[in-house]
């Protein structure tokens, strides 16, 4: 069996305070989803690694994941 999902997250540019919102859905996401907690970990801090620097450089934009896992 395999799960599929496809989310998409509006990054706000230049709004700290928003900085974060993203990966911290993607973690919630992935716990529901069953995810091994190294596997969230990982993906959460490089999302919010990408959110910090759309905010910086990038005046914000939008971040297409696609979540797949095989049992």
């Amino acid at each position: 069996m395999c799960d599929f999902v496809r989310l998409s997250y509006d990054i706000d540019g230049e709004n700290f305070t928003s900085a974060g919102e993203a990966s911290t859905m993607v973690k919630r996401s992935l716990r529901q989803m069953g995810f091994d907690p190294e596997i969230i970990r990982k993906v959460s801090v490089s999302m919010y690694e990408g959110e910090i620097n759309m905010v910086i450089h990038a005046n914000g934009g939008r971040r297409p994941l696609i979540y797949t896992r095989t049992r």
